[in-house]
């Protein structure tokens, strides 16, 4: 159950998908933030992710790789996304010579 001091915590609602390997990772870093809305052809979820800021919630997400896809297009996702388009692109540059 949200308390109104978790809302307050946590002020932003996005959608995310998420690829079944990955659920046992996302339900222990999210505990408590994440609800599953519905489950998507018997293996993905679609799930509900609450977090504090746009900057917050990239990061979290950018260390499960594709596992976790940001679906919802209200504008807290479209920050998000273009966040974690920043951190790809950093991680590129500071990469892109490493063999």
């Amino acid at each position: 159950m949200t308390t109104n001091v978790e809302l307050l915590r946590t002020p932003l609602s996005i959608q995310v998908r998420v690829a079944p390997e990955a659920m046992p990772m996302c339900t222990s870093l999210w505990r408590g933030r994440m609800n599953v809305v519905e489950h998507i052809d018997g293996a993905r979820a679609l799930v509900e992710l609450r977090g504090y800021s746009d900057y917050s919630l990239a990061m979290e997400i950018a260390g499960l790789g594709g596992d976790v896809v940001v679906v919802s297009v209200d504008d807290a996702s479209l920050q998000v996304r273009a966040r974690l388009r920043d951190i790809g692109d950093a991680l590129c540059q500071m990469y892109h010579s490493v063999t």
